[in-house]
Formats: structure tokens, sequence, C-alpha cells
């Protein structure tokens, strides 16, 4: 199987007696098994093809985009599920917050505080999950 691009300006018609002519000229110093002619098509391809025959592949596309939609909504909900969590930690860490704010603590020593557990739990959840 071979795949082209169609030079701006052609025709499909052009391509096709191109392709007429090219094949006529490969049949002597190839021959095709037991006498079969060789034929060349241009066919568009469609933009979104999944396969080398995009004329085949409707019945892929159903379950292509299924599972593109599931594991966009898996996605969606584990960031949520992360979102919720280091929500319910802030909301949980509120009295110490009060706490060192009362105690004469600066608010960009209270975000630090808060901000420093968040980053490692990104930075280092992530390495042991992969087991490295």
């Amino acid at each position: 199987m071979l795949f082209g691009r169609m030079r701006a300006g052609l025709s499909r018609a052009e391509v096709e007696t191109e392709l007429q002519a090219l094949a006529t000229r490969l049949e002597d110093p190839y021959p095709a098994a037991k006498g079969e002619a060789q034929t060349f098509v241009a066919s568009p391809l469609a933009r979104l093809s999944l396969s080398t025959e995009p004329a085949r592949e409707g019945f892929l596309m159903v379950p292509v985009v299924l599972l593109t939609a599931m594991s966009g909504v898996g996605l969606l909900i584990a960031c949520l599920n992360l979102a919720n969590m280091f929500l319910a930690r802030g909301a949980s860490r509120r009295t110490e917050m009060a706490i060192r704010l009362s105690l004469g603590g600066g608010r960009g020593d209270s975000t630090l505080a808060a901000y420093v557990p968040a980053r490692r739990a990104t930075r280092i959840e992530p390495t042991v999950s992969a087991g490295g």
C-alpha cells in the first residue's frame, strides 16, 4: 500500500490518469500474480483516519469515540478527586492557620506552611506510585 499527497492544482481525474500510466509502466518489470492487472486508485483519506483503509473503518469509530469519552470522564473524576482532597486538607487546617495568625505569624508564613506539604505531595506521591 502506498500513500501520497496530491500536488496543489491537480484534479482527481489527472491523478487517476497518471496512476494508470504508472501501472502500465510497472507491469513489465513487475508482473502481477496469475495475470491480475495492477491498479492504482486515488482516494481521499479521512482526516481522522484510524487505519489504512478508511472506507472499512466505520465500525471502529463508535468504540474509539466511546473509549475516548470514557478516558476523559476518568481524568475528570481524578482531577475532581484531587481538588476535593486539597480542599479537605485546607478545611482541616483552618484552626491551625487561625492559631498561627493569632500567635503573630504572618500571612506569608501561613501560606508557606500550607503550600510546602501540598508541593511535597504532588512531587513525591507520583514517584512512589510509579515504583521509583
